[in-house]
């Protein structure tokens, strides 16, 4: 079920960097988005109405952190997380479903 249709949000976002040393750097953010309007998925595609949006309460908070290490000049390692909670209530008859996920990674990059 595709969801179309404008949104009107609000978004609030905190974020720090602390640089441990010249080589390892911690990166942290939160951010708060607060949907005014969400679609509506209750027109299917094609008909008159579809897309158009709702009154919401729905509200999405997520977290990351990043930890950076620099090998050298060119090349990092580095670990990170972001983790995503929805909460409030959704018009529709909670015909638009949202999931709470965490999302992790790991890597090395090499700058040309």
């Amino acid at each position: 079920n595709a969801v179309n249709g404008p949104q009107s949000q609000n978004l609030v976002h905190f974020g720090i960097d602390y640089n441990f040393s010249d080589k390892l750097q911690l990166d942290l953010g939160y951010f708060v988005r607060n949907y005014e309007t969400c679609p509506s998925a209750t027109t299917p595609s094609g008909f008159i109405g579809a897309g158009s949006t709702a009154k919401c309460g729905l509200v999405g908070n997520f977290t990351s952190a990043l930890l950076d290490y620099n090998l050298s000049k060119r090349t990092d390692v580095y670990a990170g997380a972001m983790i995503v909670n929805f909460g409030g209530t959704m018009p529709n008859n909670g015909s638009v479903q949202y999931q709470n996920n965490s999302i992790y990674a790991v890597g090395m990059r090499t700058k040309f």
